[in-house]
C-alpha cells in the first residue's frame, strides 16, 4: 500500500495506515486532527 508520504510502509505510521504514530495512539486521520486542534 503507498501512502501520501509516497513510501509503501513509513516506519513512523501505524501499520497499513498513512497516520503518524502519536502519544494518543488514535489511528483515524479525522480523530487525529480534531484532537489536535482541541490541543491547540
Amino acid at each position: 500500500m503507498r501512502d501520501k508520504y509516497g513510501v509503501e510502509q513509513d516506519k513512523y505510521c501505524y501499520p497499513d495506515s498513512d497516520v503518524l504514530k502519536n502519544l494518543l495512539n488514535i489511528r483515524n486521520a479525522e480523530l487525529l486532527a480534531e484532537a489536535m486542534l482541541a490541543r491547540a
